[in-house]
Parts: C-alpha cells; sequence; structure tokens
C-alpha cells in the first residue's frame, strides 16, 4: 500500500532566503539541497509526495520536479502565490505529476491557504503558507473571546513545522488524532 507524504512552502530558487527567514541555513544551496535531500529519502517508488504550495520560485530550480516524478510513484503538486508561473506547463510534461490549486480526498482539504471554517463541515484541512504561524481559534464565554488556541482541524505542513521533512498522513492523522 502506498504512503502519502506532504510538505510545504519549500522555496526552491527564493534569492537570499538563508539570510531573510531560514537562517539555520548557510546559504541557499544548503538550503535547497537540505530540504530536496529530505524529499527524495522519504518514502519508496510505490508511496505519493504532495508539495502544497510555494515550491519553486525560479525555472532553473524546475528540474527537482523530475527528479521526485523519477522517486515517487505520483507527485501532486498544490499552487502556492509564489510559485513560479510556468511550474504547471513544466510539470505537467511528466505522466505522474498532477497539478492542482485545491483537493479534497480521504474527507480532507489539501490545499496551500488554509480554507476557511465555514467550510471545515466537509473535512479538515492539510495546508502550508503560514510558515511558523498556525490557525488559531477563540474561546468565547458570553459572545466575549476570551481565550485562542492552535485550531485542531487544521495542520501545516509548511518547512518550519515540519523540520524542513516530508511527514506522513498517517503521522498527521495520529498527532491530530483524526
Amino acid at each position: 500500500m502506498s504512503k502519502h507524504y506532504f510538505i510545504a512552502d519549500t522555496h526552491f530558487g527564493h534569492s537570499n532566503i538563508h539570510k531573510k527567514f531560514r537562517t539555520q541555513f548557510s546559504s541557499d544551496e544548503e538550503h535547497n539541497e537540505t530540504i530536496h535531500e529530505n524529499i527524495i529519502t522519504c518514502g519508496n517508488k510505490q508511496d505519493c509526495i504532495w508539495l502544497l504550495g510555494d515550491i519553486i520560485f525560479k525555472e532553473s530550480e524546475f528540474w527537482r520536479i523530475s527528479a521526485y516524478a523519477k522517486k515517487f510513484q505520483q507527485v501532486y503538486l498544490i499552487l502556492g502565490n509564489h510559485d513560479a508561473k510556468s511550474l504547471p506547463r513544466y510539470a505537467l510534461q511528466h505522466k505522474n505529476v498532477c497539478v492542482m490549486g485545491v483537493e479534497q480526498r480521504w474527507g480532507l482539504w489539501l490545499t496551500h491557504v488554509p480554507v476557511p471554517d465555514y467550510e471545515l463541515y466537509r473535512g479538515n484541512c492539510i495546508h502550508g503558507h503560514l510558515h511558523s504561524k498556525v490557525v488559531e481559534r477563540g474561546i468565547y464565554e458570553y459572545g466575549n473571546c476570551v481565550a485562542t488556541g492552535q485550531d485542531q482541524r487544521y495542520f501545516c505542513v509548511s518547512c518550519e513545522q515540519v523540520d524542513y521533512e516530508p511527514i506522513s498522513l498517517e503521522q498527521i492523522k495520529e498527532i491530530r488524532g483524526w
């Protein structure tokens, strides 16, 4: 049986990301290669990888999609707000790469940007976009918000939240109790 792995906000080709946002990396190259190797080494040929947006900023990084297409049974790209405009055209040259804006599967939303909470009657949401932040949910008493906490109906797979490694659907469900 195939496993499904998720990661978002890889930001391949984002100039100076190691200086601006992900300062634990010494260079853009170290950033890109660390995430790429973590993707390549997870799972096997029977498994699927889901890249939930903001994957590749520059065309010079498109070769990574070809590597994933060779490694995995299926590659799913959910486009993000910063993906290179020509990414879909390149990605769809591969028979086992699917490009989408949003997907509903296994009773879950799979998106880049978290879906609004009024859509969650259709299922919980695996998403990216938030990097180190989380979707919060207010606790109300007599119409007043008295506290906030992480909304357990959402699971963010941005690199910062999954230690720059893809996470399996089984792990997500176990962590959230879904």
